[in-house]
């Protein structure tokens, strides 16, 4: 794990530097609890995030990372699978569903190689506080954002493709993808790891703020995936730029946005998303020991309230079973309460909570009924 902390640009190689990392990363931390378990994190502003979990009244915990950004990948999440590496975290089971075609070579029972081409890849990724994601119901597609943490990693120069040694006949290819934690697979245990090709479309770079150390951030388009690949600055001898290819051998991170059927029914309009806000008055409603049981993507029921006395516009946000959380903030709830008053549907869908001693953060998407179908 310290592995992807360096890819971080985060130097732990001693006591003295994991003390310093620590004390940092003590001063903005946030707190999520969800069932039994208790996840701590600390996210920089830069893009890095580690996480801290632990189960209750367990000595097992997990330690998790991932780089957040603005790219996102619509996938196929299929199953979960333990972390061979962490045994309280877990991987997801993923497949690509942009029907490009992808070559394989399984090999059969003999051992020899049966090329096929399918049109779609399964491979696996780990996701940050895995426990978060433990409502969602599979198979189902979502949109998820992908970083890539490189154990092997090369650059070439724009206009260059690499060479691929293991096909005959073809010298030389500029994006192929191969999910080496599938093919890994031993008594069910899955891997996230993923060796690609590919092109950079789009780089920024900071400094981390422990290490100062560059790292350059990469937006990769490889075969059916567009992945945020981690470049410190020491691993390559070329300055990274828009425009090289890059073969690289990567552990695989994702971060779950959003959410749909797997198979929407075709006579069912879709939701349609509104806004994205988060919830106020949450001081005012604590729900107590219920609080732990709201996990990622749980549904929240959106209910007016015309003759509330602070604000005719008032839209309030209720719990599954009816409790009152919170409500819409003022200042961004006349689009939904028009909807509303109109005779719309409309629902909120819980994407992040935070709790810090007595204040509760909770962030919602916000979807309403239209004629567009999914």
């Amino acid at each position: 794990m310290l592995d992807l902390l360096n890819c971080l640009g985060y130097e732990l190689n001693n006591e003295q530097d994991r003390s310093r990392f620590f004390k940092m990363a003590v001063r903005n931390l946030t707190r999520l609890r969800i069932e039994n378990w208790d996840y701590v994190s600390f996210r920089s502003r830069q893009g890095p995030e580690v996480y801290f979990g632990n189960q209750a009244d367990e000595k097992d915990n997990s330690l998790s990372v991932h780089f957040h950004s603005f790219t996102s990948e619509n996938l196929l999440l299929t199953g979960r699978a333990p972390d061979p590496e962490s045994s309280p975290a877990g991987l997801f089971l993923a497949q690509t569903t942009n029907n490009t075609t992808f070559y394989f070579e399984p090999k059969n029972a003999n051992g020899e190689p049966e090329p096929t081409l399918r049109d779609s890849m399964p491979f696996v990724f780990k996701p940050p506080n895995f426990h978060w994601y433990d409502h969602l119901r599979l198979p189902a597609r979502a949109r998820v954002q992908l970083a890539a943490f490189p154990n092997k990693i090369e650059l070439f120069r724009p206009g260059k493709a690499f060479p691929v040694q293991s096909k005959e006949g073809e010298a030389k290819l500029r994006y192929f993808a191969s999910p080496i934690g599938v093919h890994l697979v031993e008594n069910g245990i899955f891997h996230p790891i993923l060796e690609f090709g590919g092109v950079i479309t789009a780089l920024k770079s900071y400094f981390n703020e422990f290490s100062q150390k560059l790292v350059y951030v990469a937006t990769v388009q490889t075969v059916g995936l567009t992945l945020d690949l981690l470049i410190p600055a020491e691993t390559t001898p070329l300055l990274p730029m828009p425009g090289m290819s890059v073969q690289a051998t990567c552990w695989l991170t994702g971060r779950i946005k959003e959410v749909f059927p797997a198979e929407p029914r075709e006579d069912a309009p879709s939701w349609v998303f509104l806004q994205q806000t988060h919830a106020a008055g949450t001081f005012y409603h604590d729900l107590g020991e219920k609080i732990p049981g709201f996990g990622f993507w749980d549904k929240f029921i959106l209910q007016r309230e015309p003759e509330n006395e602070h604000d005719p516009r008032a839209v309030a946000i209720l719990t599954p079973d009816g409790d009152m959380l919170g409500y819409i903030p003022r200042v961004s709830n006349q689009r939904i309460a028009a909807l509303l008053d109109a005779g719309e549907k409309a629902h909120a869908r819980l994407i992040f909570k935070s709790l810090q001693g007595s204040s509760q953060e909770y962030i919602f998407r916000v979807y309403t009924r239209g004629s567009i179908r999914l």
